[in-house]
């Protein structure tokens, strides 16, 4: 079989061009590995010091993540395909730069394979002003797709991939997030973001058309743009991550990019669009993994025992539209 081409795409010119972009994405890379653990005696606060005999380093680590079994049972029997998922985690140090309560995001997909993928190809990305480069094509797609029962499709520091929901359930926080079953206008969204001609141009056909419809007014059945959703998620595969945090650029993508890129023509409802916010220390535009959670149209349909022990959505819920800001766990 020969190697699975890798889509991984440039930084826009302007962003690559700016000093020192190398230096912070490779800062970003490490930084997101660090964990800090609170309040424990500074001899395990620096377990790499301690080096065994055995070749390897000795950890304290005094628990393991807070999403157990019976959590993950309920999410795989609760979870739908189309849902956002988002999850948040203890102790590592990213997390206490990332606006909000949780810290990352993914979209739920459901059963992939490849009779699946070809259902959802049925047509092609018509009417699209973006360059044909930007979609994966079918068989690229069904190589490089990781099938399953229930697959999850997100982006971290390697790019835009494919795992299993267990393997995503691994972490302290998490709730799914659901659109309605039929989607409509919301009185709270004037002027989307995604109406701005830098991201209008990114539409395929489809897309043009159901923003269109909730724009004037027509509801429009989420079965009816799960299929757009889940061709432009798919086409993405293998893209790199965006560590310039570039929102006017689909190139490369963060993980809430991702997930807005393949909702946007939807934002006549979620209203979940770009705010200022410090990301990492980063100042720019931006969506916070919170903003999934705090759309007032957008329903919980999962949330691990953690998270309701904490009372997380109600508190997020108050603070849409953002900013998000930093709150404890």
């Amino acid at each position: 079989m020969p190697p699975v081409k890798q889509r991984k795409h440039k930084p826009a010119k302007h962003v690559e061009e700016k000093f020192g972009y190398a230096l912070k994405e490779t800062f970003l890379r490490f930084f997101g590995d660090l964990k800090f653990f609170k309040g424990q005696p500074p001899y395990f606060v620096l377990p790499h010091l301690l080096m065994t005999p055995f070749g390897g380093t000795l950890l304290y680590d005094p628990r393991s993540y807070q999403i157990k079994g019976g959590d993950m049972r309920k999410a795989m029997a609760d979870i739908q395909p189309g849902d956002i998922l988002v999850r948040g985690f203890d102790n590592y140090v990213d997390g206490c730069f990332i606006p909000g309560f949780f810290s990352h995001v993914g979209l739920y997909l459901g059963k992939v394979d490849a009779d699946t993928i070809r259902q959802h190809w049925d047509t092609t990305f018509s009417d699209s002003t973006v360059s044909e480069g930007d979609y994966a094509p079918l068989a690229e797609v069904l190589e490089k797709a990781v099938c399953g029962e229930q697959m999850v499709i997100h982006s971290m520091k390697d790019g835009i991939f494919m795992e299993d929901l267990l393997n995503f359930c691994r972490c302290d926080y998490m709730v799914a997030i659901r659109f309605p079953l039929s989607v409509t206008r919301s009185s709270f969204v004037a002027q989307p973001y995604s109406e701005s001609n830098i991201i209008r141009k990114t539409f395929t056909g489809e897309e043009h058309k159901i923003a269109e419809r909730l724009k004037n007014g027509t509801a429009v059945p989420f079965a009816e743009t799960f299929p757009v959703i889940f061709k432009l998620a798919l086409s993405q595969l293998g893209k790199a991550y965006d560590f310039g945090l570039d929102f006017s650029s689909f190139k490369k993508m963060s993980c809430t990019e991702f997930v807005y890129y393949c909702t946007k023509s939807l934002e006549w409802c979620s209203g979940i669009h770009p705010v200022v916010e410090s990301v990492v220390g980063i100042k720019a535009p931006g969506i916070s993994p919170d903003s999934f959670v705090g759309s007032p149209k957008l329903d919980v349909s999962f949330a691990s025992q953690s998270v309701w022990a904490n009372d997380v959505v109600p508190k997020i819920k108050g603070r849409y539209p953002g900013p998000y800001g930093n709150f404890s766990k």
